[in-house]
């Protein structure tokens, strides 16, 4: 708007967007065939996933797991960029649930001892409660286009969705944000946030 029309007359307009994941994790295999390179269908699923619709930050994840001579496998790549998993994210989702505190402390603590950051921890838990609310306002048959999720993880982000409430849930996030402040504002605390984070969250179903 502040530029000059007789500038704008003399451009062209390119409006990007963000490339779906799965038309990512296809283009990533193809690259792997003809380099013949070894690259899993489920780890070119979690790459393209990470890139968030950016195929230069895909190629780029996909060159730094391919360091070496990998073979990059969804374990691999998971290692790699630090990330946990959706089996250790649907473990706390039940956990907060039964209220099992127990399960809670040792998750955190697992998380911590390893060589995965409690920040992208969080950050994957904030996406995978969203992502339950999110399952629960939409009908079935949008679900499988809308999210990027293979069938067994789509499995268990339904299972953990059916064990709240979308008014628990949507409170449940308030939470999580709040601890995704303060953690980076006091990253000496990340783990206890988490810990107390999740246990405020376990009072409420």
């Amino acid at each position: 708007h502040s530029i000059p029309p007789t500038i704008l007359s003399r451009c062209q307009r390119f409006d990007f967007r963000r490339i779906k994941s799965d038309v990512l994790a296809k283009r990533l295999l193809y690259i792997a065939e003809k380099e013949k390179m070894t690259l899993d269908e489920d780890a070119a699923t979690v790459i393209a996933k990470q890139a968030q619709g950016g195929m230069r930050d895909a190629i780029s994840l996909f060159e730094l797991c391919a360091a070496g001579g990998h073979d990059v496998t969804a374990e691999h790549v998971r290692d790699v960029l630090g990330l946990t998993g959706i089996e250790i994210l649907y473990k706390t989702a039940v956990a907060v649930a039964r209220a099992d505190t127990a399960t809670l402390y040792s998750t955190v603590a697992a998380v911590d001892s390893s060589s995965k950051d409690i920040t992208v921890y969080w950050s994957e838990l904030v996406g995978f409660w969203r992502d339950m609310l999110v399952m629960q306002k939409l009908p079935e048959s949008e679900r499988k286009s809308y999210f990027d999720y293979t069938e067994p993880e789509m499995r268990l982000l339904a299972d953990a969705a059916r064990r709240f409430t979308s008014e628990t849930l949507a409170y449940h996030f308030t939470l999580l944000d709040e601890a995704m402040r303060e953690m980076a504002r006091l990253p000496q605390t990340k783990r206890l946030s988490a810990e107390l984070t999740l246990i405020r969250m376990s009072d409420l179903k």
